[in-house]
C-alpha cells in the first residue's frame, strides 16, 4: 500500500507473509500533519493470537516491523 492518510478509525488490510523469510512492514510520512512524529498503532493477527505495535515516523526517520512465519512441524504416525 502507498500513501495512505492515517485516520482514527482501523482500516484492514490481509496480506501473505513468505515463510521462508523475514517480512517487513516499513512505514514512513510523506508529511507530518499538524502533530508530529505520525503515530500508528498495529495489530497483527494470524486469526488466533494477536499482537498490537505502535511505530513513530516523521519525515527524517522511520520504524518498521519485521515479522519471521514459524513453519508448523507435522508430525506423521504411521501403524502397520
Amino acid at each position: 500500500m502507498s500513501k495512505h492518510s492515517l485516520t482514527y478509525w482501523k482500516r484492514e488490510f490481509k496480506v501473505t507473509l513468505d515463510p521462508n523469510k523475514f517480512n517487513d512492514l516499513l512505514l514512513y510520512a510523506h508529511n507530518l500533519d499538524d502533530a508530529p512524529p505520525n503515530t500508528v498503532s498495529i495489530e497483527i493477527t494470524d486469526g488466533t493470537k494477536s499482537e498490537d505495535i505502535i511505530l513513530n515516523f516523521d519525515l527524517e526517520s522511520c520504524e518498521a516491523v519485521m515479522i519471521s512465519v514459524k513453519k508448523p512441524k507435522f508430525i506423521s504416525w504411521l501403524t502397520l
